[in-house]
């Protein structure tokens, strides 16, 4: 369910998905049901790895294509969703904090508040990529078209994550029962036009800030 970026500088990222893939497991197994709070918990850390690991993988797209104030910009709001995800576990990047049948604590006194100032600054922040970026001619030129993932690459080698989301709203299993988002409307999923091939790096950037406003509004509902 969530995104992993292995590139030089951003390592590690989303680990909570290990987490919560390894509780689920067993919840599964010996049918146990966490509460509805634990289970919301659950689906807030989530999203805020999510746009932990795409905020990462942006800032070096950034950086590759010689835009330094995007690649600050994009790290800076990186580092508050860190501090919020240490507000309530007491880790930035490896929480620890998911338990077979919940979650180890509830939420600190102050998150929600902190939460929703988050989510308006992260709003505000996707729109400033956007314009800093997303059609600024010298950044279209170094990555439209390059680094193509096809659908039939996608099927061929089991490939996941926003490339395979590029193609199918299947691949995002948010949508298919994952526990907690039962709750949630779906969105419409995010289908950027690609300024050069079908599947190409530029169209990959721009889903995903469409993604982490997705995200966004996950966490606000």
């Amino acid at each position: 369910m969530g995104s992993s970026t292995t590139v030089k500088g951003v390592s590690a990222e989303a680990a909570l998905f290990g987490e919560w893939a390894y509780c689920l497991a067993l919840e599964q197994a010996f049918g146990i049901e966490a509460p509805p709070r634990a289970r919301a918990i659950r689906v807030i850390l989530a999203e805020l790895s999510r746009i932990a690991a795409h905020l990462g993988r942006l800032s070096v797209i950034a950086q590759a294509a010689g835009s330094g104030p995007a690649f600050h910009f994009m790290l800076r709001e990186r580092e508050r969703v860190f501090d919020l995800c240490e507000l309530v576990t007491g880790s930035r990047r490896s929480p620890a904090f998911l338990r077979v049948g919940g979650v180890r604590d509830d939420v600190t006194e102050g998150f929600l508040e902190r939460l929703a100032e988050l989510c308006h600054r992260l709003q505000r922040g996707v729109l400033e990529y956007n314009e800093l970026l997303t059609y600024n001619e010298a950044f279209v030129r170094r990555v439209a078209g390059r680094a193509v993932i096809t659908e039939a690459m996608v099927r061929r080698h089991g490939i996941t994550g926003i490339p395979a989301r590029l193609f199918d709203r299947g691949a995002d299993l948010r949508w298919k029962g994952a526990p907690g988002y039962d709750l949630i409307r779906q969105e419409e999923d995010p289908q950027p036009e690609a300024r050069g091939a079908r599947g190409d790096l530029h169209q990959r950037f721009v889903m995903r800030l469409q993604e982490i406003l997705q995200s966004v509004g996950i966490l606000q509902e």
